[in-house]
């Protein structure tokens, strides 16, 4: 029994994205009670950090169902659409994903109290980051 192609094409696709979509449910609880509960505790950099990561999540989801609506409705069955990505959400996820790194090199110096283990975190988070960055690009 032959499976039709575009299972293969786009279930991965959707599948994917309903996961986002579940996940972003869950995120956006854990910012109102981070919000409502830790916010006369912590200082106002961790707060921007919390922002922009909500931010940055919710714009890459609205883009990946962006992209899923352009696969599905506009360019169904059209194989060479898949081939290129057209979504400019990978670019963000490469911030996100730094943003978050830089933050646990510094949570690592403050925990261990050894500057230099921080320094070498901080050194792959950012090696991370600039080969996402220039990788997407490219």
């Amino acid at each position: 029994m032959s499976v039709p192609s575009a299972a293969y094409a786009h279930g991965p696709m959707l599948i994917g994205v309903m996961l986002n979509v579940l996940l972003l449910g869950v995120v956006v609880m854990q910012v109102h009670i981070y919000f409502k509960t830790y916010t006369h505790f912590d200082p106002r950099r961790l707060k921007s950090l919390v922002a922009f990561v909500f931010i940055a999540n919710v714009l890459n989801t609205g883009f990946a169902v962006a992209d899923l609506y352009l696969a599905l409705i506009n360019h169904f069955g059209d194989f060479q659409y898949l081939k290129m990505s057209t979504c400019p959400a990978h670019s963000l996820q490469g911030a996100v994903a730094g943003a978050v790194q830089m933050f646990f090199a510094w949570r690592v110096r403050v925990l261990t109290g050894k500057r230099m283990l921080g320094v070498i975190t901080g050194l792959l988070a950012l090696g991370q980051f600039n080969f996402d960055h220039f990788t997407v690009r490219a």
